[in-house]
């Protein structure tokens, strides 16, 4: 599914309304439809419905929403947050609510600047609000002591239903950052198409239940942005599978080389591989020192096994082969010292073939991450937010408040893709965009990583370019993760687990 910025959905409503001919207030009066429907199961008399209303066109939706619910219910009050409205199309539907007062119309009209007690008084009383402030408009923060950050306040204090036209104001449309006040929304209703910040974190939980609703603007009005944003669904990820036929051999699906593993994280190594194993990849080549071999040999038998020191010769043999396989897996356990660190930037700089790199393989070169720009035929990294850090030098906690925004650069600087994990893993690669919203805390253990670096990795192996394979991997990886959820709870999903729901998945998908 594509997703579009704040710019390219202004950029459509002026297409359509200049070029189409479509105006403004047909424009505000469907979405205002769309909200309408959206409350259809909340529609009793004697509720009081609470609109608030910015002085944008996202406030306009507000006000036309008012309009229509005061031709059937007594009770319509509308919160002026900022006063008048300040453009066109707005004004038009609240001149029509203002009209509508002097005969004898339930619609109230409250400018919160003049009074804001009676703002306070009628939220209390509301059994359902409308968020109509901000919409696509917001960016930065929101000061606390501002109206508008009490009103929102006030509305997600009320345990009643809530509301959002377009984007739930607080977030920004575009980076998915959500400021302290934000408006936590049962039902968003985006219109026209989503908003690609608000499938992101933080942004995304305050959204509720998503609903994406045409308001009349051609399909072939957003297809001449060619939106670089996209967020998984099934449509997406089955375009993204690689195919497999019924003339077909081992080879025809690719050979992995996995290095990973060491004494004390053997499971690391073993998480992976059953990734790789259950995703499709026609041979798996697992390379490590010979206590992890040997290890590993009495927990699968699927695997070719390469006992390697940790000589230079046996870094050459690795490069080596990496001429016969069509992907290379690095990390996973194979620990930090000077030896592993001179060993894989070796293979970052010489190996034949795309190259998967997480956990210890991003976290041995640290310091050096500039190798990466050096990989031959493509690199992805699949780092946590505390990885990320320490090779991108951002806090955290400004990683989190952007995590589009950080990656993208990230990836644009070292000419590489990358997977940022976390909830909302974000992926990028060469001006290409891809969020995955779903997410689950049952993933979040050790080893869960591991087995989505195995399953990214198979894939790439089977053809699919790094990008597309750390879509594909990620969605299985999260779905397996719900769905194991469902029958040991969050709190009871073994890391192990994983890879035979993942391929489950894959099926229900296929």
């Amino acid at each position: 599914m594509k997703a579009y910025t704040p710019e390219n959905m202004r950029m459509a409503d002026k297409f359509a309304i200049e070029k189409l001919g479509i105006s403004g207030i047909t424009l505000m009066d469907r979405a205002a439809d769309a909200l309408y429907n959206a409350l259809s199961e909340h529609l009793f008399k004697n509720k009081q419905f609470v609109i608030l209303c910015g002085k944008g066109n996202n406030g306009g939706d507000g006000w036309a929403l008012a309009k229509k619910l005061a031709d059937s219910f007594e009770k319509v009050v509308c919160i002026s947050v900022f006063g008048k409205p300040a453009t066109s199309d707005a004004q038009h539907f609240y001149s029509m609510c203002k009209s509508a007062i002097n005969s004898a119309s339930p619609i109230k009209i409250i400018h919160c600047q003049e009074s804001f007690n009676q703002a306070e008084e009628a939220i209390n009383k509301a059994d359902i609000i409308i968020d109509a402030v901000f919409g696509t408009g917001f960016s930065g923060e929101l000061d606390k002591s501002s109206s508008a950050a009490k009103l929102l306040e006030l509305s997600n204090a009320k345990d009643i239903f809530r509301l959002s036209a377009d984007v739930p104001s607080g977030i920004d449309a575009l980076c998915g950052r959500a400021c302290e006040s934000t408006f936590r929304a049962d039902v968003t209703v985006t219109f026209a198409k989503p908003k690609i910040g608000m499938m992101s974190y933080p942004a995304y939980p305050f959204c509720g239940k998503i609903v994406v609703a045409d308001i009349g603007i051609p399909e072939s009005v957003f297809d001449s942005f060619d939106s670089q944003y996209e967020v998984t669904d099934d449509i997406l990820v089955r375009e993204y599978i690689p195919k497999r036929y019924a003339d077909s051999n081992k080879g025809s699906y690719g050979k992995l080389l996995v290095f990973a593993g060491n004494e004390n994280m053997t499971g690391a190594a073993h998480l992976a591989l059953s990734g790789a194993l259950r995703t499709g990849v026609g041979l798996v080549v697992f390379a490590s020192d010979s206590y992890v071999t040997d290890v590993i040999k009495h927990r699968l038998s699927e695997p070719v096994f390469m006992p390697v020191s940790d000589s230079d010769d046996d870094t050459d043999t690795l490069i080596e082969y990496s001429k016969k396989c069509s992907a290379v897996l690095i990390g996973c356990g194979i620990g930090t010292d000077e030896r592993t660190q001179k060993r894989v930037i070796r293979m970052i700089k010489e190996c034949y073939c795309p190259i998967i790199l997480d956990a210890d393989g991003i976290n041995v070169i640290s310091d050096n991450i500039n190798v990466i720009s050096e990989a031959k035929n493509g690199i992805l990294l699949t780092p946590h937010p505390l990885e990320f850090s320490r090779i991108s030098g951002k806090s955290v906690s400004d990683i989190s408040k952007n995590r589009i925004g950080t990656a993208v650069e990230f990836s644009e600087k070292y000419r590489c893709c990358l997977l940022l994990k976390g909830a909302g893993t974000v992926i990028c690669d060469n001006g290409k965009v891809c969020i995955n919203p779903i997410s689950c805390s049952a993933l979040s253990k050790g080893g869960s990583g591991d087995v989505l670096s195995g399953m990214i990795a198979s894939f790439t192996a089977q053809g699919a370019s790094i990008y597309e394979s750390a879509v594909v991997g990620a969605y299985l990886h999260g779905v397996a993760g719900r769905k194991l959820s469902e029958e040991y709870s969050e709190y009871g999903v073994m890391p192990s687990d994983i890879p035979e729901k993942a391929s489950r998945v894959l099926s229900e998908l296929l």
